[in-house]
């Protein structure tokens, strides 16, 4: 499990510019102390392994999950699932 690179509590979301790992209340307040930081590319943190951060949402599964996790969760699986890319965001709102 990752954890926020701040305060230890878990991570929810990975910060690329920064390379980090964030819990919720940590990257809103990193990325609101300026508009540059602000832009920071975000994604939410896979939640099967927790260590990686997203590259699919599952709708089936409500999932969000890193490319690992979801070959080896969809590979096996007999029944086609819509699996999105994961767009970059800039705000835990979005997420």
């Amino acid at each position: 499990m990752s954890n926020c690179l701040v305060c230890a509590k878990p991570a929810s979301v990975y910060c690329h510019q920064d390379s980090a790992f964030l819990c919720n209340a940590c990257d809103q307040t990193i990325h609101s102390a300026n508009c540059l930081s602000s832009r920071h590319v975000r994604t939410p943190v896979c939640q099967l392994c927790h260590r990686s951060a997203a590259a699919v949402y599952c709708r089936q599964d409500a999932a969000y999950l890193c490319t690992l996790c979801d070959n080896e969760v969809h590979e096996s699986n007999p029944l086609p699932h819509d699996r999105v890319h994961v767009s970059c965001c800039s705000g835990v709102s979005e997420l």
